[in-house]
């Protein structure tokens, strides 16, 4: 597919949001948004609007205090104030992890929700003149 501005194309025909690329986590379904990322050294710095995990990994700040565990030894979800938390837009959907995903990552086929829910219920169906062609339904 072609992607749009502040995208990422990924191997897989697939885009993710842009931020999503080099963050440490599988968004394509193949993690081709995690190849040739730039290393970072245990000890440096992060860049601005990262946080550096106790491992020296960096992650974005907005993964920061989201309740979901980021950096190897959850020091992302540590010190935070609690806060009420954000309800999801119309455009979103809300996994059991109270994080919200896009709607049109529901049933994809890629796993974007922590237990997989946003894959559960789903309905393959196959274009029967290609037979390689599939899209998945959520009915």
């Amino acid at each position: 597919p072609q992607c749009n501005e502040g995208e990422f194309k990924c191997s897989y025909p697939r885009c993710v949001r842009s931020e999503f690329r080099c963050d440490g986590d599988d968004d394509c379904g193949d993690w081709s948004d995690e190849v040739e990322c730039p290393t970072k050294v245990a000890g440096g710095s992060c860049a601005q609007g990262e946080f550096r995990c106790t491992s020296g990994k960096c992650i974005s700040l907005k993964w920061r205090c989201d309740d979901e565990k980021d950096c190897e030894g959850g020091e992302d979800e540590e010190n935070c104030e609690k806060t009420v938390p954000r309800t999801c837009g119309p455009d979103e959907y809300e996994c059991k992890a109270k994080y919200c995903i896009l709607k049109t990552w529901v049933c994809d086929g890629v796993q974007d929700c922590a237990q997989g829910e946003d894959e559960d219920g789903c309905v393959i169906t196959c274009d029967p003149e290609t037979q390689f062609s599939c899209n998945a339904l959520n009915e």
